[in-house]
């Protein structure tokens, strides 16, 4: 028997269920690469990341998510595969206890067995911890992109640390950041989408597209002063068109004018109608991506651009140059990329923003549906 409670399986029907799914696992059926375990190999990877499989029915544990979801919902997500870190054993056998009915659920305290289970198996959703001490949910989230780039990630933790959160986008490429003590309904629904992403997006290929020497897809700056401009219209050195926006009004007409494909706007707190705008641009056309440059230390405010805005990179002031540059080339790599497999924007969707209604809201969205086909081809 297990030491750790939250390894323990609670029936006989959990245990062969569980050494059923090892089997599969480590047979890696559908991969074509068969390999016959031992015994001992398939007790290990049931004690090295605890398994949970789908269950019928649904009771409190395993509620199904509402109905309120902007994503239609695929109906086949138990056959879905969730890995959950986090030191904290209670946290695991929380989470572990909401999603067994509806997925196979994959947890541990130790971030070195999740990359190495993530080496050999391909996991749908991560959902990780920041605070841990063998390694922070930033770092595991940063080498499980490199590893499995197509599970969807989402970040979980108590602190509001401004630099974990930086560093979740900037490194992990987290789909969603979530604050403890999480809602069970809010939850669940939010891994539903992630799995249904990730599900769709299983057997996408995904291939790095170069930089040509020239592109006629642009960036747009927005910033009330021109110094951000200036130095990216020196970095990018005539690579593609860079065009200047002192306000939301100014950026929305030169969208409509352009094709663009980053823009480079500078957020600070309190400036409703440009994070309007880059909300529900992403909303409309998810293609166009986003790199926030801040000096405001709201971690509100970064968590917020997260998840409703889906931003690609956040850029803390006072810029670095190098910095700068590297994230510019890699926007417009990621655009190209879109461009040539539209699919995988799916993994940028985002909730209709509540601000949608609102005067502001109603008005840029017209805008931005008009612009829906018009550079890129359907979002």
């Amino acid at each position: 028997m297990a030491k750790k409670k939250v390894d323990r399986y609670q029936t006989a029907r959990e245990f062969s269920d569980a050494f059923s799914v090892a089997i599969r696992l480590s047979l890696q059926l559908g991969s074509g690469q068969a390999a016959v375990p031992d015994g001992g190999t398939l007790m290990s990877f049931s004690r090295m990341l605890n398994t949970e499989t789908t269950l019928s029915g649904t009771g409190a544990a395993g509620a199904v998510p509402r109905a309120d979801s902007a994503i239609s919902l695929d109906a086949s997500i138990k056959k879905a595969r969730l890995l959950v870190v986090d030191d904290d054993e209670r946290i695991l056998a929380a989470l572990k206890s909401l999603f067994r009915q509806r997925y196979h659920v994959f947890v541990t305290t130790d971030g070195n067995k999740a990359l190495e289970f993530l080496r050999k198996y391909q996991m749908h959703v991560i959902i990780s911890d920041q605070r841990m001490p063998i390694m922070s949910g930033v770092e595991l989230l940063r080498q499980s992109r490199g590893i499995s780039p197509r599970s969807v990630r989402i970040l979980l933790t108590g602190y509001s640390d401004l630099a974990s959160i930086v560093g979740s986008i900037n490194d992990g490429e987290v789909y969603r950041f979530i604050n403890k003590p999480w809602d069970d309904h809010a939850l669940h629904t939010l891994v539903a989408e992630a799995v249904t992403i990730a599900l769709e997006l299983a057997d996408t290929p995904y291939t790095v597209v170069g930089l040509p020497k020239k592109m006629s897809a642009g960036i747009l700056v927005i910033d009330g002063n021109e110094d951000v401009f200036r130095a990216a219209r020196e970095l990018i050195s005539g690579l593609c068109p860079v065009f200047y926006a002192a306000d939301s009004a100014s950026a929305l007409h030169l969208l409509q004018q352009h094709e663009i494909a980053v823009i480079l706007a500078d957020v600070e707190s309190g400036q409703t109608k440009l994070t309007s705008l880059l909300k529900l641009l992403k909303q409309e056309n998810p293609q166009i991506l986003t790199i926030i440059v801040t000096k405001a230390a709201d971690s509100e405010l970064v968590i917020e651009l997260i998840n409703q805005a889906q931003v690609f990179r956040i850029l803390s002031k006072p810029l670095s140059v190098g910095l700068l540059k590297s994230q510019l080339h890699a926007a417009l790599q990621r655009y190209l990329a879109y461009k040539q497999t539209p699919a995988l924007t799916k993994m940028h969707r985002v909730d209709p923003a509540t601000l949608t209604h609102s005067g502001v809201g109603a008005r840029i969205l017209d805008t931005l549906k008009a612009l829906r086909g018009r550079w890129f081809g359907a979002a």
